[in-house]
């Protein structure tokens, strides 16, 4: 059940790639946001930098499941 999931086609790729692209850009957002703040001047308030953060690991979790679901 789990495994036909993660390989549903979503614009021709299965649904597993597109999960883990944006848990990638969740991740990249959150390090951009502290990287601005850091060494910019442009301020970006750092709950969204949490934000962020957990929602892509809560993604990336998904993914991993997804991804470990397929060979199982």
């Amino acid at each position: 059940m789990i495994s036909s999931l993660g390989y549903t086609p979503v614009l021709g790729l299965p649904a597993v790639l597109w999960i883990g692209l944006v848990g990638m850009l969740c991740f990249l957002s959150a390090a951009t946001i502290q990287f601005c703040n850091l060494y910019t001047k442009i301020r970006i308030p750092v709950k969204w930098h949490a934000r962020l953060a957990i929602s892509g690991l809560i993604i990336m979790l998904i993914h991993a499941a997804l991804a470990i679901a397929i060979y199982l």
